[in-house]
């Protein structure tokens, strides 16, 4: 009788955990939604977009300010997400090796939750069955860590750059004339607005410079030279009198130079992948706008 006492109590002692085991099919079904979302972003696919993504999705991300303080944070809605699958890769920012590492954590009837690794970071998703279909409802996304980004102190390491050459660049300086054979011409406008920045602003085909497209700055900051634009950060590898040459940083995949070849013309050589990874070279030939 003690022994039978002594037993129950051990088994009370005991904390019951309840298990569910994970279906491989709905596991699977998991992993199809994230990877219908990733590669929907990476191909400009928006129809897997639709397919993997609730209408009522709720995307928070958190990604490093330019000015290297701290993080800015954003929401995205499900049709902006639809709209960004459409074009993220228009200029070839997809890198050759780009990431899509998928991990499932939970599986249940209704509810499921990942980690998905990709170009643009980290994104925490949650996962519900709507209609027998697994749908992405909520996703908290964030870029690579501060000490890891460009725009972080502690990432600027390698190629040092002085004051004295950032002011090389003052050439740049000015309102141009882009050309390119098969290419429609463009205009962009350099000014140093300080010591440290030079600021971009892009007109596209607009010559009356009333029309902004796109603005951007390189910077000096911690001995590092970048390049920030909207679409992603370049870090200068080498400058002289006469030229700098850029290599991807962030979120790109192209590389190029601006080279001079007077105080009114200049080459900018971009070189980008193209869709079987072969580099091709894209030269466009600046001249200066005289008022």
């Amino acid at each position: 009788m003690k022994k039978l006492i002594v037993l129950v109590v051990g088994l009370l002692a005991v904390p019951l955990i309840w298990t569910q085991a994970q279906s491989p099919g709905e596991k699977e079904a998991v992993q199809q939604a994230v990877l219908d979302y990733v590669e929907g972003v990476y191909n400009m696919d928006p129809s897997r977009i639709e397919r993997s993504v609730h209408p009522d999705l709720n995307k928070v991300g958190f990604w490093p300010q330019k000015d290297s303080e701290g993080y800015a944070s954003g929401k995205m809605t499900f049709a902006r997400l639809v709209e960004v699958a459409k074009t993220w890769n228009k200029d070839g920012k997809l890198l050759a090796n780009a990431p899509k590492k998928i991990t499932v954590f939970d599986v249940q009837d209704q509810t499921a939750s990942a980690k998905l690794v990709a170009q643009w970071g980290t994104d925490y998703l949650h996962l519900a069955k709507y209609d027998g279909k697994w749908k992405i409802i909520n996703v908290l996304w964030q870029s690579q860590p501060l000490k890891n980004s460009p725009f972080g102190k502690k990432a600027l390491t390698g190629k040092q750059f002085s004051q004295s050459d950032f002011q090389k660049l003052r050439w740049l300086e000015g309102t141009w004339r882009g050309s390119a054979i098969g290419q429609k011409v463009f205009y962009e406008r350099y000014r140093f607005a300080n010591d440290t920045t030079l600021e971009t602003e892009s007109f596209g085909p607009d010559q009356t410079l009333t029309r902004v497209k796109g603005k951007g700055t390189v910077v000096i900051l911690n001995g590092a030279i970048l390049h920030r634009s909207e679409s992603g950060v370049w870090a200068a590898t080498a400058v002289d009198d006469k030229s700098i040459h850029f290599e991807p940083k962030e979120k790109v995949s192209n590389s190029f130079s601006w080279e001079k070849e007077s105080s009114d013309v200049w080459l900018a050589r971009l070189k980008s992948p193209d869709r079987q990874g072969k580099q091709t070279e894209t030269v466009y030939r600046m001249e200066r706008v005289k008022h």
